[in-house]
């Protein structure tokens, strides 16, 4: 229903920082006590100018933001580093059993 632009003073604070600390525990929670409605709940622009975002300096900002990225990177990766073992666990498993079923073992 409201559809708002949030435009930030650049030298002040980094988007991609304002957007990782509303999507943390604190900034959600933050938001939840603004939100209002019971079907649809929504978020008015005063209530969003009211929120309070701890702006650390600009070049911290960015350091944290890229720190969070690497970790984010290192993560997928992990995670699918993770999901190609267990897909080749699945087969070794498959192959045992049918090794097993078959007397070739």
């Amino acid at each position: 229903m409201n559809l708002f632009l949030i435009r930030l003073n650049e030298d002040r604070a980094s988007n991609k920082y304002v957007y990782r600390y509303l999507k943390s525990k604190r900034g959600e929670a933050q938001i939840l006590t603004k939100l209002k409605g019971v079907a649809t709940q929504t978020i008015t622009k005063e209530n969003v100018r009211s929120l309070r975002i701890p702006l650390l300096p600009r070049r911290i900002q960015d350091h944290f933001v890229s720190k969070l990225e690497n970790v984010e990177t290192e993560t997928q990766r992990l995670e699918s580093l993770y999901q190609q073992k267990l897909a080749a666990l699945d087969e070794l498993k498959k192959s045992l059993l049918h090794q097993a079923f078959s007397g070739e073992l």
